[in-house]
């Protein structure tokens, strides 16, 4: 049996098993990321135009998600010691990188993989009453009128998108056993190898705003494993799009964020990837196979910096070339993947890890 949370538990800390308090869906959101919220709500709610015509429109603010689904990393103390050797690496860096400062990168015990974001509510307090024929009461505007209204849909609560997840059990299962005979049945359900450095959201002048790790590109079809992984990450992603919990409309993307500038007091200022591929840190965690290619003159240079280095003004380098070479192989280790976590938005446990509100736990199910 699972020993995690689930529908209507209240959240723990996955090491020390220490139960927390969760009675509505925010409560435990730091207080930087509600004003950050309330600040983005009010500028848009005062720049908006209203309609001619139409006095009194105000133009809907989109609500701040509070909850996530994630694949917890950050457990693994080694993992850990490898991350923090390269963040103080790149902060320490000579020369300095550009735009990097200790608050925007992320604190190792935070790794994590994201599999969707979502707004959830807080679990109603009361029932309608029901009616005589066991059904809840009509509003009186829809007696007065004669008219019926739309069926209002259940709330999307913590112990819905639990319960949600609860019941993707038996796909997950099926997915693990296959080609469980070509594996040692001891090993972990899932595991993930952190080989690629790569960068979202890049500008034209080698700067971008995130960094992370990911598993290797490409390489599905000839690792069981990580098309095992790929196969769970999409179902879970798929199911909570489905049931409208997941409203984003982008790729699910694998990826481990290590360097974040949306933490900057001021927003949209990017750091400078072109100096990262330059670094001696890049270096230090450069994968085996790459540091010893026959292409490279120097044979303590990786492609990327091989890149940079032929560039005339690497400050103004096209992530597009490095892109199209792959991104910078790296070798961070291979991790097992122990639990899928509905884990809240911008929370602090005692550790600085995320607080889980409840899940699954991989190793106990049926394979």
């Amino acid at each position: 049996m699972s020993d995690l949370a689930t529908a209507g538990d209240t959240p723990t800390d996955h090491r020390s098993n220490k139960h927390i308090p969760c009675k509505d869906a925010g409560h435990l959101l730091s207080s930087s990321y509600r004003r950050r919220g309330e600040a983005s709500a009010a500028r848009k709610a005062s720049t908006s135009r209203r309609p001619p015509g139409e006095a009194d429109a105000v133009k809907k603010v989109k609500p701040r998600p509070t909850h996530f689904l994630a694949l917890p990393l950050g457990h693994h103390s080694q993992l850990r010691e490898k991350l923090q050797k390269f963040r103080a690496a790149l902060l320490t860096s000579d020369p300095p990188i550009r735009g990097l400062e200790p608050k925007i990168a992320v604190d190792p015990r935070r790794i994590h993989f994201t599999l969707g974001v979502m707004t959830l509510e807080s679990a109603p307090e009361t029932q309608p009453s029901a009616g005589p024929e066991g059904t809840a009461d009509a509003p009186i505007e829809e007696a007065v009128s004669g008219t019926q209204s739309s069926p209002v849909l259940p709330p999307k609560t913590v112990q819905s998108a639990l319960a949600l997840l609860e019941t993707l059990k038996p796909a997950i299962s099926n997915i693990l056993k296959d080609g469980l005979e070509d594996q040692d049945a001891t090993k972990p359900p899932l595991s993930v190898s952190l080989t690629t450095l790569d960068v979202l959201k890049p500008d034209k002048r080698g700067g971008a705003n995130v960094l992370c790790l990911g598993p290797p590109v490409d390489r599905e079809k000839e690792n069981i494993e990580l098309q095992q992984l790929l196969m769970v990450c999409h179902l879970v992603h798929k199911a909570f799009k489905d049931a409208g919990y997941i409203v984003e409309k982008r790729p699910l993307k694998l990826h481990a964020t290590l360097i974040n500038t949306s933490h900057r007091k001021f927003w949209g200022k990017p750091f400078s990837y072109s100096d990262i591929l330059a670094s001696k840190a890049l270096q230090q965690v450069a994968s085996e196979s790459e540091l010893s290619h026959g292409e490279l003159h120097d044979p303590a240079m990786t492609s990327a910096q091989k890149i940079v280095s032929t560039d005339p003004q690497p400050s103004e380098m096209n992530l597009k070339d490095v892109q199209k070479r792959n991104p910078p192989p790296v070798d961070f280790g291979t991790w097992s993947i122990d639990e899928i976590q509905l884990c809240i938005m911008g929370s602090h446990g005692p550790e600085n890890e995320y607080i889980s509100c409840g899940g699954i736990r991989l190793q106990d199910i049926d394979r």
